[in-house]
């Protein structure tokens, strides 16, 4: 009885031994991939171009997603500060209506009687609360207001932009035949047992 302990023992310890480390501590054996690695994506032209032509698409991105950026925060203050939209901010808006890479944060609700297509307003106020309430957008925009420019996308009307930057960036490299590289890193992970 006590031979058999000790063979489960020194079988159980040799194929410790035997795998690597990782796997070593894993009871219910592990599982192995690849995941996408964005923290360290890059982006490279889809066709021949000097690395010098390269740099300066992305400066040239750089700034008019920047610029895109502030015009957005700016035609929202218009709004949460006046109640419409006019000038140069209502140009841009009606632009930004019109891609279809933005056309969802601009959505009015299909049946909203207050958020008819043509009024860009009314889209605007709907893509921060989702709803027909002024007093949603009235409150959403009294934090937005008060707030820092650089504390501005951390109330609820600036999560509708936050990402509007980066997404105009991308648009600007892919239509300047640039293309965003996703390199792939491995992982392991322990499997568990489940009930």
């Amino acid at each position: 009885m006590k031979s058999d302990n000790i063979a489960v023992l020194l079988i159980a310890a040799i194929t410790c031994f035997s795998l690597p480390a990782a796997h070593a501590l894993c009871l219910f054996g592990s599982t192995e991939g690849e995941i996408s690695d964005y923290k360290n994506s890059y982006w490279q032209p889809t066709e021949p171009l000097s690395e010098k032509a390269s740099k300066q698409i992305v400066a040239n991105c750089t700034q008019q997603a920047a610029v895109a950026q502030q015009r957005l925060t700016d035609t929202y203050l218009q709004l949460c500060t006046t109640g419409q939209i006019t000038g140069a901010n209502r140009l841009f808006a009606e632009k930004l209506r019109h891609n279809p890479l933005y056309a969802n944060l601009l959505t009015a609700s299909p049946g909203a009687a207050k958020a008819p297509a043509d009024n860009i307003e009314a889209q605007m106020r709907w893509s921060v609360t989702n709803d027909d309430s002024m007093e949603g957008f009235k409150e959403d925009c009294a934090a937005f207001v008060k707030r820092t420019p650089q504390d501005r996308a951390n109330t609820l009307l600036g999560l509708k932009i936050n990402g509007f930057q980066q997404d105009t960036f991308a648009q600007c490299m892919t239509q300047n035949h640039m293309q965003q590289v996703v390199p792939k890193k491995k992982f392991s992970a322990c499997k568990s047992l489940g009930w």
